[in-house]
């Protein structure tokens, strides 16, 4: 709102106010800041105003006080509203704007300074958030993973509707804390966020995860990462969701987190599934999706990673706290990254599966004259017959016998269809299952059996029998 050259406003003092508050919103939106945040700012001067029942060029330093003490605001939220309005003053006692004269002349007052060292909080710690809001332990977190997948597995009994977005939410969390993302981060990226790592070839597509949409600072648009996998188990959750889950979404765009309407999920429904996993897992309602970050950084600290690493994964910028911080390049945090995914697989040297090249000095799938032979691929049956119901469950056992692949590796040898298989690999799991060669490969004729693909054309048909990858949390064997 202005006033027109030569016109007398029927209410000089409102409009005098919304003349001011406009040019301190054309003041920082010349700084880039985002919109939300002017706004919020602007809410905070009126909201003190109509607590006062005065005009800026009246207010004093009392009613602050008086103001702040009436309320039972968290110390974050009373330096956030001192902050504000001491700007706002700044900025109309600044000459260079010219307010003071202006107030003299229409009104006969001139604003003052109303917050000063004397009655504001103070920023002594690093975090002023509510001490309830913690990271969560090892145990806790696995609850609630399991809360989520459980979600999955209800629906699809009941046959009714949701499976897929709660595939899909369940998901989301698992990348959300494996990533160490915040809520607007995990929420905006995209299907071609991930990205190999040639430091890691096991964790395939999914070594690396570029976060475009990082926290912003004052004014400059958000920042980028690279955050390097550090959980296996979470590349293997995000491969099956990517591979058997999201095409199931009609006309998916490039989101990573789409909706059934085509779009991309919000914050506010993150919020929203966050609060009711955590409710259905028994978990206090003070813990937030930020805390999934918090038990990242944390959890890795406790597994020995570098805290240099850790720092760069969540893209903290501390200002020069050791001059190591400065010289840090890409080739420390390959090698810490190789450092800590040697641990998590126990080994020094994958075993390929797949070769280049095939072993046994022949493919397994050959076209002699004008006929084709194929085969079946009877593992996941043989699994079944066993009792054993998760891909990671033949890791322990083909480990024993001298065969030690990833998760990854190991899922892609269940649920597909392998093409070249290295011998030691098959005599294992014959032994594994006491059967021969032929109980595994069945030879057909006319090429390899096509991957499965369930039966019906609903949803709910198709994800029938898919049960999410687990959260692997907790140390030692996994659970079922």
């Amino acid at each position: 709102m202005a006033v027109v050259e030569g016109a007398t406003p029927l209410r000089p003092e409102l409009a005098l106010l919304e003349e001011m508050l406009e040019g301190w919103a054309r003041q920082q939106r010349a700084r880039r800041l985002s919109p939300s945040m002017i706004a919020g700012r602007e809410q905070v001067a009126r909201r003190f105003q109509e607590f006062t029942g005065a005009w800026p060029w009246h207010w004093r330093p009392e009613q602050v006080e008086r103001w702040v003490s009436s309320h039972a605001w968290a110390h974050s939220t009373v330096r956030n509203y001192e902050g504000t309005l001491a700007m706002f003053m700044a900025y109309l006692l600044d000459d260079r704007y010219g307010w003071a004269e202006v107030c003299r002349r229409r009104v006969g007052a001139v604003p003052a300074q109303i917050c000063h060292e004397g009655n504001s909080a103070v920023h002594v710690a690093e975090h002023e958030g509510d001490p309830r809001r913690r990271p969560l332990s090892r145990e806790e977190l696995q609850e609630f993973f399991d809360a989520a997948d459980e979600r999955v597995g209800k629906i699809l009994a009941g046959g009714c509707k949701g499976a897929l977005p709660a595939f899909r939410d369940a998901t989301l969390f698992k990348v959300a804390y494996a990533w160490g993302l915040r809520r607007r981060e995990v929420a905006m990226l995209d299907v071609g966020d991930f990205r190999a790592n040639p430091a890691a070839p096991e964790l395939g597509r999914f070594g690396v995860c570029h976060v475009r949409w990082g926290k912003a600072m004052r004014g400059s648009p958000p920042r980028r990462r690279e955050v390097f996998t550090l959980m296996p188990w979470a590349a293997e959750a995000l491969a099956q969701y990517m591979e058997e889950v999201r095409p199931l979404y009609e006309a998916p765009g490039p989101e990573l987190w789409p909706t059934e309407r085509g779009g991309r999920i919000s914050t506010r429904h993150v919020d929203e599934r966050f609060a009711s996993f955590r409710r259905a897992a028994g978990l206090p309602d003070e813990l937030s999706v930020h805390c999934l970050r918090h038990s990242y950084i944390t959890h890795l600290i406790e597994d020995g990673c570098d805290p240099l690493l850790v720092q760069h994964q969540a893209g903290h910028s501390w200002a020069s706290t050791t001059a190591v911080y400065t010289t840090v390049g890409s080739d420390y945090k390959q090698r810490m990254t190789r450092a800590a995914l040697e641990r998590a697989f126990g080994r020094t040297e994958p075993e390929n599966p797949w070769p280049d090249e095939p072993r046994g000095g022949g493919r397994v799938t050959a076209k002699t004259k004008a006929k084709e032979v194929g085969y079946r691929w009877h593992l996941r049956m043989k699994m079944a017959e066993a009792g054993m119901f998760a891909t990671s469950d033949l890791l322990p056992l083909l480990a024993a016998r001298g065969v030690v692949l990833s998760r990854e590796q190991v899922y892609r040898l269940v649920a597909r269809v392998p093409e070249r298989l290295s011998l030691k690999t098959l005599a294992a799991l014959c032994d594994i299952f006491d059967c021969q060669p032929g109980g595994l490969v069945e030879p057909t004729r006319g090429g390899p059996s096509p991957r499965p693909k369930p039966a019906g054309g609903d949803v709910g048909s198709k994800l029938s029998g898919l049960q999410p990858r687990r959260a692997q949390i907790l140390p030692g064997p996994k659970r079922k």
